[in-house]
């Protein structure tokens, strides 16, 4: 339950940050016409003489279309609606607070409406011309922005708040209430226009709710009424919440105009219910990660630099351009599906590295989603893609590249154009391998330390022939043992193990012979002289549970007849078989015998059947029949009456009538009327007069399968049912040995059930008491039972564990020096001289060999690696290195060329092919479809939610912007498996939330340390008043960046742009701990080369200004 509630609040703590992230795209200024409305002149259409509960109920309750009636009056073209706003204002100013409270007070909701109001016109100020054109015109821009942007920006404005900046201000601005998403349509050219709702949610102006929050006034929440009357009531809530502000007001006006949010789409785009059901945001794994990142344990997978030469070969590399260790251990972690944020400081290769892990996800055949909010950084991968032939296959929807035309002209392209060359390469594979294999064996033989401790072969010698000193001057011979990972060991890593090992051998004589300590297999951590009475208290307490165990077993045994259990484990089975033994009733010994019942008889349940059968069938005779009727031969007498009826004169027949007589008499009732029913009748009397011979014949086998409990017709069917399911366990536990053969004499003369279910709780009681006995003990000196006993605890024979309680009793005195020895043994298996333990405890070596043996071995296996590694030293050849590297690195330049052809040759074959016709409904067709058309081709939102999966086997890379991925992506349809950001500190958190949503992976690319200070690294989520609920709040990180909490971390850190090192040296300093590593300058020390510092004493800094 406490992990439900635990998981249910992270979930509630994450949409609590995607909301207030959400939040950030509303834009409060008065630029916002949701803050601010002032009608467009052009566009804007005034609904008047109308009620907006009215409306809401035609539109929203009812779900029907509405209709507009042009005003057939002469209206002054001139006097727009901003005039007559601005005139409600200078009313306003005019009047006084209780006449402005009469002038704006809501009508009451109960009062009576119109006719007029009820209809489904809806009353405008604008003459039909005027009319047609305004809803022209909106239906085609709604419509456009729609299939282009996903979203809908015509509203139905229903009633508006007249608001003031501050109680000073004599500015009266005014703000939809209610907005009610609408949608224009008409039949055909000619027909009027009708608007609809489009059943999306409708909800109050949230931009102004949060604007009025400044104020300290709380705008009541919108919820989809269910009666028209709640629309006036939400008004009269919105005036009594700014009943305390003067010259704020509600009124009642209707406007149908457009209403959009800066970046609206983006804050639509993370709605959770504009996602698939079951992908909510909140659920989203890397959202997850991003804002409620948790402890996981490193699973030691991370690619490291040191790596690259030993685990990379060039054939399952796809480097288009060159790469240094710190890039290529990123690009290994992203392509590993890790991830990652990749802190690249200026001139460290971030684009490279970004062009090169494109490269490498596509050839292993991953879509992937590049994100940049700056156009140049998309623009420098793209030209370096292009550069190495990769652009084609890289589509670029952001700013000038998302122009419908142009995107079908690149996908058309890309589709039709012809295979590339593609030349064997594994000859120039393997001769770069192989220079590389010898290249890199010289340079590890030439650091002359031996693993982490820094021996060298020398000192190792002199270590190990100290070692067979010892043991040519005591006549014995050095065993033999392997240490592992002697090339890991540092210095003190060694000391420490021979410390241990010295106080383990001066042990060792105190606890000699392991093999016959009587405390071998326990750990009983450490033992102080005061814990003797303690530790002999629970052995004490242990023999007696142990004995009552015993005790009770053999009541069980007495009573039931079952076999003896010798173990823990035998108890359960034991209990079982004697709850079988109590669940008994007397039945003959024939019976509990007969091997029919070894399992469930079909025989039994035939028998049963049969009864239950004719028991039903007398039930329902009795109801029609008398008694004596079942003693009639009513099979013969139906046989008659059935050839007699069927007579045409059979009325005439004498004998039709006797027989009729004789069955009517037969009833208990009014017999049937017609032949066929009393025909029907006479043969089920006649079914059920058979049935009961049947049974009748089975009474021998009925009573050698139920015994007693058979009593023909008359056996209670229940009781034969319970019995056959209790008699097949019983056979089963005779069977398999866990009752004896008494159990047949126990059965049979009739169990006591409860002296036999007490007997089992008492022995469930006594084993449960023994189990908490052995535990405690078990628990205090760290029984190995596997070890003490060969067996697990629950398998221990009783006998053997009474005599190890004895024997523990006996030797108590023993265990504190035991537990000595454990502790220094554990310490020694945690270490290198591990293998020392399995000498030691077989008796193999004795105490003053101990240290000896270890040193020597070690320097055995330290030189083994040695050798192992160095035998390149032996055919070094000055001149033949040279040539090595230089045809190595001529080599490496060729094959990034390659690499290049060989990676657009592989997204060439994956792409798929247009042959022939396509489905014009398939993704295929309709992407055909639109490149056959010269005009009027869909949006680019909507070809990509139709033909979106298509679109990405022909371009599995897209190159987008924050903005236009909320604008062309549909939540619903595209994903990707790798999202890539680039210039991530330029990135606002809440803009990047859109892409991570869309992806199973992310990589970040970035500088923290670069402006501006919003950057994507930072805490997304947080606000001033509720710091300190979030559960990671910006307090408890600081400057620690989300991303870099939740996800691993590299850096990129050779740098390359500065010609001279001591430009990126202050930076590198100040800013990047001196992680950077600078290629030094070919010119160290010149005046007119590099930083230098000028001094100039009388200077100021003048903060703020412009000096």
């Amino acid at each position: 339950m406490a992990r439900t509630q635990g998981a249910s609040s992270t979930k509630t703590n994450i949409e609590e940050q995607l909301e207030m992230a959400r939040k950030k795209l509303l834009d409060l200024t008065l630029r916002n016409r949701l803050i601010n409305y002032r009608p467009a002149k052009a566009r804007a259409i005034r609904i008047i003489d109308e009620v907006c509960a009215e409306v809401y109920n035609i539109l929203v309750l009812k779900e029907r279309v509405m209709e507009f009636h042009a005003n057939q009056r002469e209206v002054k073209q001139d006097q727009d609606e901003e005039d007559q706003m601005s005139l409600l204002d200078e009313v306003d100013k005019s009047l006084t607070e209780e006449e402005s409270s009469l002038l704006w007070k809501m009508p009451s909701s109960d009062m009576q409406v119109e006719t007029r109001h009820t209809d489904r016109y809806l009353q405008t100020t604008l003459d039909s011309a005027s009319l047609y054109k305004r809803l022209f015109y909106l239906n085609q821009q709604s419509r456009s922005v729609f299939e282009e942007q996903g979203y809908t920006v015509m509203y139905l404005a229903l009633g508006f708040l007249g608001w003031t900046e501050s109680a000073d201000s004599d500015q009266v601005r005014r703000a939809p209430l209610i907005l009610v998403p609408v949608e224009l349509d008409r039949q055909h050219v000619g027909k009027t226009f009708k608007l609809s709702w489009t059943s999306e949610d409708i909800f109050t102006n949230v931009s102004l709710q949060a604007k009025l929050k400044e104020q300290g006034i709380e705008l009541p929440e919108f919820e989809m009424p269910e009666d028209k009357s709640d629309i006036d009531a939400y008004f009269h809530s919105v005036s009594k919440a700014i009943k305390k502000m003067k010259k704020w007001h509600v009124t009642t006006d209707i406007y149908l105009d457009f209403f959009s949010f800066t970046k609206f789409v983006m804050y639509k785009d993370l709605d959770p219910d504009a996602w698939p059901k079951g992908m909510s945001p909140a659920d989203h794994q890397l959202i997850k990660d991003i804002l409620d990142p948790c402890e996981v344990e490193v699973d030691g997978g991370e690619f490291s630099e040191d790596e690259v030469d030993l685990k990379l070969q060039a054939k399952e590399t796809y480097h288009i351009m060159d790469a240094d260790p710190s890039q290529i251990a990123v690009i290994e972690d992203v392509k590993r599906g890790r991830n990652l944020v990749a802190e690249g400081p200026p001139g460290t290769g971030k684009s490279q590295t970004i062009t090169n892990a494109i490269a490498e996800l596509l050839a292993a055949g991953k879509s992937v989603l590049f994100v940049s909010e700056k156009m140049a950084a998309l623009e420098v991968v793209k030209r370096r893609l292009d550069e190495a032939g990769i652009g084609n296959f890289c589509l670029e929807l952001h700013s000038r590249k998302s122009n419908k035309k142009e995107v079908l002209k690149e996908l058309e392209k890309t589709l039709r154009r012809t295979a590339p060359r593609m030349t064997p390469l594994s000859s120039k594979f393997s001769q770069l391998e192989t220079l590389k294999t010898e290249l890199n064996d010289y340079a590890k033989a030439l650091r002359m330390p031996i693993g982490e401790i820094g021996y060298s072969p020398f000192d190792l010698y002199c270590m190990k022939e100290t070692a067979n000193r010892h043991f040519e001057d005591i006549n014995r011979t050095m065993a033999k043992v392997k240490i592992e990972n002697s090339k890991s060991h540092s210095q003190k890593d060694l000391d420490n193990v021979i410390s241990v090992l010295s106080d383990l051998a001066e042990l060792l004589p105190l606890v000699h012979p392991i093999t016959s300590n009587p405390w071998t297999g326990c750990k009983p951590g450490t033992i102080l002289p005061s814990d003797e009475d303690e530790i002999e208290s629970l052995i004490s307490g242990c023999k007696d549970a142990l004995n009552n165990l015993e005790a009770k077993i053999s009541a069980l045994v007495d009573a039931s007849a079952i076999k003896r259990p010798s173990k823990i484990e035998d108890i359960s089975v034991a209990i079982g078989a004697a709850k079988v033994i109590a669940a008994s009733k007397p039945v003959d010994k024939d019976v509990l015998l007969n091997s029919e019942w070894n399992k469930p008889s079909k025989g039994a349940e035939e028998l049963i059947g049969k009864v239950e059968d004719l028991q039903a069938r007398l039930s329902d005779a009795h109801v029609k029949f008398k008694e004596k009727t079942l003693e009639k031969d009513i099979a013969s007498i139906v046989e008659e009456y059935k050839v007699l009826s069927a007579k045409l004169f059979r009325f005439f027949n004498g004998r039709y009538r006797y027989l009729k007589r004789e069955i009517h008499s037969y009833y208990t009732g009014q017999a049937a009327k017609d032949n066929h029913s009393i025909i029907t009748d006479l043969e089920e009397l006649a079914e059920c007069q058979k049935l009961r011979g049947d049974i009748a014949g089975t009474d021998n086998a009925g009573k050698a399968l139920f015994g007693s409990f058979w009593n023909g017709e008359k056996s209670d069917c229940s009781m034969l049912k319970a019995f056959s399911s209790w008699v097949v366990s019983f056979r089963q536990e005779l069977l398999s040995k866990a009752l004896t053969d008494r159990a047949i004499e126990v059965v049979s003369a009739g169990a006591s059930q409860e002296f036999v279910e007490n007997a089992c709780n008492e022995l469930d009681t006594a084993k449960s008491r023994f189990i908490e006995a052995r535990n405690r003990l078990s628990g205090r000196i760290g029984i190995d039972y596997e070890e003490v006993f060969g067996v697990s605890e629950d398998k221990v024979d009783f006998e053997a564990f009474k005599a190890k309680l004895l024997l523990w009793s006996n030797e108590l005195p023993k265990l504190q020096r035991w537990s000595q020895y454990v502790y220094l043994r554990d310490e020694c298996l945690k270490s290198s001289a591990a293998p020392m333990i399995e000498l030691i405890e077989s008796d193999k070596i004795e105490s003053g060999d101990v240290v000896p043996c270890f040193k020597g071995n070690f320097a055995d296996s330290l030189i083994g690696v040695a050798f192992s590694e160095r035998p390149v030293l032996l055919k070094f050849v000055g001149t033949v290195h040279e040539g090595k590297i230089k045809n190595f690195a001529e080599l490496d330049r060729d094959l990034i060329l390659e690499n290049r052809k060989r990676l657009a040759y592989k997204l060439y074959e994956n792409q798929p092919r247009i042959v022939g016709g396509v489905s014009p409904g398939s993704e295929a067709g309709i992407l055909v479809g639109e490149f056959s058309r010269k005009r009027g081709h869909m949006p680019i939102r909507k070809l990509m939610s139709l033909a979106g999966s298509f679109i990405q086997k022909i371009k599995p890379c897209f190159m987008m912007s924050p903005l236009s991925i909320a604008q062309f992506l549909d939540p619903k349809t595209a994903r990707f498996d790798v999202i890539v950001f680039d210039e991530a500190s330029q990135v606002k958190p809440e803009d990047a939330l859109g892409a991570l949503l869309r992806g199973n992976q992310a990589v970040v690319m970035g500088d923290t340390r670069q402006l501006p200070p919003t950057s994507f690294f930072d805490y997304i989520g947080a606000e001033e008043e509720n710091l300190e609920e979030i559960s990671a709040s910006v307090t408890d990180v600081e400057s620690l960046h989300q991303c870099k909490r939740s996800f691993p971390t590299k850096m990129l850190r050779w740098h390359y742009r500065s010609r001279h090192e001591s430009l990126i040296a202050v930076s590198n300093r100040e800013f990047y701990d001196n992680d950077l590593l600078i290629y030094p300058s070919a010119i160290d020390r010149d005046d007119d080369l590099g930083l230098h510092l000028v001094h100039i004493p009388d200077s100021v800094y003048d903060r703020g200004k412009v000096r």
